[in-house]
Order: structure tokens, then C-alpha cells, then sequence
């Protein structure tokens, strides 16, 4: 989709998750997907958030912290239902 739309995807430097992919490190691989930011939020709870059904439905299936609670205590669920994201939150049923 990106390359599509004409984004510049190429990296100057290999990011954390491409090298972990290349060189096989699939519990570096977790670690990226599981990391959470200065609000305790995990990319599903961002992706919940934003509504994006394919990472959303790809992050899910990996069971990528689908209960992780921020530092307020809302997990991921919680911000796709806030945000009026019905199909995001059919996802998590």
C-alpha cells in the first residue's frame, strides 16, 4: 500500500524489525510488537485506535497484547470502541 501510493519505503539504515526478520530473531520480532511507549500503549492499542482493520486483524491473530492495559488502564479494545470502530472491535469477539 505504501509503495503504491508512492512512500519512499527504503530505509539509509535497517530499522529493529528488519533486521530481527532477516536474521531470524523471532523473539526480537516480539519484543518490538509487545514494546510499549511512555503511556504503556502496545501498536495494537495505536492501531485500535486509528482504526486500521489489516494490522488490527494481523496483530489480533498473533495475539499481540489484545489485553494489555495503558497506564490508564484501557487496552486496545477500549480505544477502538471509543473511537466508534465497530469493525475493529468485531475483530476482538
Amino acid at each position: 500500500m505504501l509503495v503504491s501510493g508512492g512512500a519512499d519505503v527504503s530505509a539509509s539504515q535497517d530499522t529493529p524489525l528488519f533486521t530481527a526478520c532477516f536474521g531470524g530473531h523471532g523473539e526480537v520480532v516480539e519484543a518490538v510488537i509487545y514494546a510499549t511507549n511512555d503511556e504503556k500503549r502496545t501498536v495494537l492499542h495505536a492501531a485500535d485506535y486509528k482504526g486500521r482493520t489489516g494490522v488490527v486483524s494481523m496483530l489480533v491473530k498473533k495475539n499481540a497484547g489484545v489485553n494489555v492495559q495503558d497506564d490508564m488502564g484501557l487496552t486496545p479494545l477500549h480505544l477502538a470502541s471509543c473511537q466508534g470502530h465497530s469493525g475493529v472491535v468485531s475483530m476482538h469477539m
